[in-house]
């Protein structure tokens, strides 16, 4: 037996429902899925790169020789991500891959001439899209943002 339409609409408005209007869980979602698509467009138009990619270079920039199990947990992408973003950048000639001297099968990561060189382009276009999307906030509230957004990284540890 089927209900009538009317019906429907009465029992879904009377189950709960998710506040989106006061849901930070949904905006942050809302911000980083758009942020990454924006990103994501820039950075294959303009380098060439995937998202997952950039992140790879931005780490070695800042780490060099670190390993991929770095690079997932830094980025906090799976482990497939990663490789084929660095199996994608090798063959490019933007990283050297190195065994561990130890371990042969323990890589380390390091970017290459031309790596380094597509990360300071890079680096550019990340600094004017963060400064895009903190446009009309003064350093007061960019701090408290800031401040804010570590926490809540503090906080998610603590449910994982």
């Amino acid at each position: 037996m089927t209900r009538p339409a009317s019906a429907e609409r009465i029992i879904r408005a009377s189950q709960p429902g998710t506040d989106f209007e006061h849901s930070i869980s949904f905006f942050i979602t809302v911000l980083a899925n758009r942020k990454t698509i924006a990103v994501g467009r820039i950075l294959q138009r303009e380098l060439g790169l995937s998202v997952t990619e950039w992140r790879i270079l931005a780490l070695l920039a800042v780490e060099p020789g670190s390993r991929p199990a770095r690079l997932i947990e830094v980025a906090a992408v799976d482990k497939s991500s990663v490789s084929r973003g660095v199996a994608r950048l090798h063959r490019r000639g933007l990283i050297a891959v190195e065994p561990d001297a130890d371990n042969r099968r323990r890589l380390h990561l390091f970017l290459t001439e031309a790596g380094l060189e597509l990360h300071h382009k890079g680096l550019r276009l990340s600094l004017a899209g963060d400064e895009a999307l903190l446009a009309g906030m003064n350093s007061a509230e960019r701090q408290v943002l800031l401040d804010g957004i570590r926490r809540l990284i503090e906080n998610v540890a603590k449910l994982e």
